[in-house]
């Protein structure tokens, strides 16, 4: 008999996906599995049956039978194993033993027909007619006893299933299965069971042998959906009720299960056009409504929202509470365009509206946006003279007035504003802005200043910037420039500023610079109060009292230059470069300071000798300017030796993933005892999930906001970019090789071919994406939304794939978990600098990549002002994208 024994749940994992791998037909993939079972569980019976039957299947029929024999001798009544040893006896003519084994196993269970079929065939080749067509008749009729058992097994659950007896249903349902295998009714009622038991796994096993059965049986793909849902998987849901709304279009319920999947994957297109089609078939169900109403919202279509609303109201008339929430919502988030039409909706039905103070105000802005400015000024000064006390309404008017370019009557109102309240920095950056339109620089120079004096923002600091170069006084802008930057060293628009006023001052290499946020170090002397540079500037390696210790050593890499159908980018050059290594450097009495500005970029991380210098090396190109910075962070200061594992740009996922986490391994595998470790967190799911795969002891932990700390003993590994193979590889084998993956990878399906989008990112988008599914979804691609993953999944979402498209973007990080030959085709906005790092990344991986260079978008301005215009949205050529396509084999 087989041993009573408790198998661990990753042996169990591992067994089943075996058979997984073996109903695949990747019977290497299972035998490699059944072995890992049967190395750590000698005696585990079904370990052997299943791994006989791979070996059986790959032809290797001496290890199959020794691998059945093992079976039987540890469970000589497993007459599944005699079943398979007589069918490979059978394989090799050995008809005798073939006969001898099934007969043994019909005499162990006379119920398993199967056996009768193989038997009979066995004595059919050996001249025994007569006796097979015995067999033949016993297996026929044991088969027709065992279908209506199953039928009646199955009426037996459905009774029972009626009752709320679930249980015992799912008990009847397995039966009638046993009893009648193809029975497709008695597998899908056996999903439904499960659902009710909550066991949504087992539900989906059920259901797909229902659909493999009885394909077009739209209730099973629809309850299978259902089941994708409960296990968080929405894109295998959305596929699951597009197939049931295939065969039975008529049924509201499907579409509304595909809207909500849909709506986790954020894709709102299909959420909206599934709702509308919900409503087209029950047209008073509100909640469609509802989810309609979200997903227009989502995209924005304004116009459609608003004639939704009637039909929300007809059916809720408290709804009317959140059209008005809307209204407000749409103001504070400054959706301009949405606001004017829900607002004038609004206004239309409810003229009273505009009788609030904050209603009319309101619409002023939305007027103000919508460059109506004579309609917001008429309604600014109904308030004013509603109420001649109030400063703000003099502020929106002045507002209004500037907007119009009607610049003396705007300065007036923002002087009556401040004869009210003079505390309000608003109200001088408003005046110093009419008064540099009206040429009197020197008064708002100092109207800004006042503002500063309120509210040290560093807006206020570029308006004197912008003051200063009006007049073309190119040295005073650019001492301001740094003036600011003590005040502000994360405002990346000081760094453009600089870089203009360099310009005209003919350093062109050092307003080259400023596009990475470095300081010219002369610059910083003269303006920072700082001595020469080789006074407060040092390099690591220069530190006698540094000790350095080295991990990976330096490595020799080449790079081949990408193939590409666009104008090819100078920065995408075949050369040999050689990797520093990877070490960690231990300073005494030393300083890390990380701004962790809370803007879209973090531009200081720096570390501090005990001398007050800066350390080059393992400093960001800036960090100068902290040792005259007015607003750093207050001091921690630490006892012992503690790691400073912060890096720039760290709340970036490419930058977490390739500097600080295998930064932190640095630390870790260098040996040096260390008493903290600091690592500064953003707040970001995947952050907690990659510490979490290091077994840090929690009194070593300083996970969190840490911007300045000061160490007896200062431990700093060195920076990881471009990164090395020494990184990709260790990232790779953390997430890749961490014993919770197989679970992982169990669950989930990933496609082969995948485009990660960045429809829910907020900037360098694919503006025609739309057309790019409509020609790569037939081709058998994807796509995938890896924001809405685990780092695990995204892994996995990578590792199997074979082909990856993408526009530029930190998901491509995710590179480094590919497998060695994957094609990528990375696609770009147009810039005169194209990125290269995951270029660099693929190199190192073996990867196959590609890159197309996209166009701008015709509708909007190209100048560079703010991070979004740094990273705009693109169109990409449909036929350069099929051309790059083709070269790389893809098609």
């Amino acid at each position: 008999m087989e041993r009573d024994f408790q198998l661990p749940g990753e042996l169990v994992s591992l067994h089943q996906q075996a058979i997984a791998y073996l109903e695949e037909g990747k019977f290497d993939e299972a035998i490699a599995n059944c072995q890992q079972v049967i190395q750590q569980q000698p005696e585990w019976v079904m370990a052997y049956k299943t791994l006989g039957l791979a070996l059986q299947k790959s032809n290797r029929l001496e290890a199959a039978e020794n691998a059945y024999k093992k079976a039987i001798n540890l469970d000589p009544n497993l007459v599944a194993a005699y079943g398979n040893l007589g069918s490979l006896y059978a394989q090799q003519e050995r008809w005798e033993e073939a006969e001898v084994t099934l007969k043994q196993a019909i005499s162990i269970d006379p119920n398993f027909r199967g056996l009768y079929r193989n038997l009979a065939r066995v004595l059919t080749k050996i001249g025994r007619p007569e006796e097979a067509q015995s067999y033949w008749q016993k297996g026929l009729k044991l088969d027709a006893i065992l279908k209506q058992r199953g039928q009646e097994e199955l009426q037996i659950g459905n009774t029972l299933a009626e009752s709320g007896k679930w249980s015992e249903a799912v008990s009847a349902f397995q039966k009638a299965i046993a009893y009648h295998p193809q029975l497709f009714l008695a597998h899908h009622k056996l999903g439904l069971g499960l659902m009710q038991l909550n066991q949504p796994a087992e539900a989906v096993s059920a259901f797909e042998k229902a659909i493999a059965i009885q394909p077009d049986f739209s209730w099973s793909h629809h309850h299978l959906g259902e089941a994708f849902q409960v296990l968080n998987k929405p894109a295998l849901a959305v596929e699951a009720f597009r197939k049931a709304i295939a065969i039975n279009p008529d049924f509201c319920w499907s579409y509304y299960q595909l809207a909500k999947a849909a709506t986790q994957l954020q894709q709102w297109e299909d959420v909206a056009d599934a709702y509308q089609k919900a409503i087209q078939l029950k047209s008073d169900f509100l909640e469609f409504y509802l989810g309609l109403s979200k997903a227009l919202f989502e995209l924005k279509r304004w116009q459609d929202l608003v004639k939704l609303y009637p039909s929300i109201l007809s059916q809720q008339p408290d709804f009317i509470k959140n059209y008005y929430s809307l209204a407000e919502t749409l103001v504070a988030q400054e959706c301009w365009d949405a606001a004017f039409v829900i607002y004038e909706a609004i206004i239309e039905q409810n003229p009273s509206f505009l009788e609030s103070p904050n209603n009319r105000v309101n619409w002023g802005k939305i007027l103000v946006s919508q460059n109506r400015y004579e309609q917001a000024i008429s309604q600014y000064q109904i308030l004013v003279t509603q109420n001649p006390d109030c400063e703000w309404f003099y502020g929106f008017l002045a507002d209004a007035y500037y907007q119009n370019k009607d610049w003396l009557t705007a300065l007036e109102n923002y002087q009556k504003a401040i004869s009210i309240n003079s505390n309000q920095d608003c109200f001088y950056c408003g005046l110093g802005n009419c008064l540099h339109k009206l040429g009197n620089f020197d008064q708002a120079i100092e109207a800004y200043r006042k503002a500063i004096t309120i509210k040290n923002y560093p807006w206020y600091y570029e308006e004197i910037i912008n003051v200063l170069m009006s007049q073309e006084k190119w040295e005073d802008a650019l001492e301001f420039c740094f003036e600011s930057l003590k005040n502000d060293p994360n405002h990346y628009q000081f760094y453009d500023k600089m870089k203009i006023n360099l310009l005209h001052l003919g350093r062109h290499e050092d307003a080259e610079k400023c596009n990475h946020f470095q300081l010219p170090n002369d610059l910083l002397s003269k303006f920072c109060n700082l001595p020469s540079p080789d006074k407060w500037l040092v390099n690591s390696r220069s530190c006698s009292n540094v000790q350095t210790i080295e991990i990976y050593p330096s490595t020799s890499v080449n790079f081949k230059q990408p193939t590409t159908v666009s104008k090819s980018s100078f920065n995408f050059t075949s050369h040999r470069t050689q990797q520093p290594s990877g070490s960690v450097k231990i300073f005494p009495q030393a300083r890390g300071l990380n701004t962790l500005n809370t803007g879209p970029l973090n531009l200081l991380n720096t570390i501090i000798t005990g001398n007050n210098q800066v350390v080059q090396d393992l400093s960001s190109n800036n960090s100068g300017i902290a040792l005259a910075a007015h607003n750093l962070p207050e001091t921690i200061h630490l006892e012992g030796n503690i790691a400073f594992v912060s890096a720039l740009y760290g709340h970036n996922y490419f930058h977490w993933m390739v500097e600080v986490i295998p930064r932190l391994h640095l630390v870790l595998a260098s040996g040096v005892p260390v008493d903290k470790i600091v690592v500064n967190k953003f707040g970001h799911k995947y952050e907690d999930e990659t510490l979490a795969m290091f077994d840090i002891p929690e009194h070593q932990k300083m996970f969190g906001c840490f911007r300045h700390v000061q160490a007896e003993v200062l431990i700093v590994p060195c920076r990881t970019l471009p990164t090395p193979k020494w990184a990709c590889d260790f990232v790779k084998d953390l997430v890749l090789k961490h014993p919770s993956l197989l679970e992982e990878d169990n669950r989930c399906n990933y496609s082969s071919k995948i485009y990660i989008s960045r429809a829910n990112s907020y900037y360098r988008k694919v503006i025609n994406e739309q057309e790019l599914m409509d020609i790569l979804k037939p081709l058998g691609f994807e796509v995938v939304y890896l924001e809405n993953m685990s780092v695990k999944q995204q892994a996995l979402c990578l590792h199997h794939a074979e082909v990856v498209i993408s526009p530029h973007g930190a998901g491509l990080t995710n590179l480094v978990f590919c497998e060695p030959g994957t094609k990528v085709i990375e696609l770009f906005p147009p810039a005169d600098r194209t990125p290269t790092c995951y270029w660099t990344m693929s190199e190192i991986c073996q990867l196959d990549y590609y890159y197309l260079v996209g166009e701008f978008n015709p509708e909007l301005p190209k100048e560079i002002g703010n991070e979004i215009d740094r990273n705009p949205n693109f169109y990409i050529d449909i036929n350069s994208l099929l051309k790059t396509m083709e070269i790389a084999d893809i098609i």
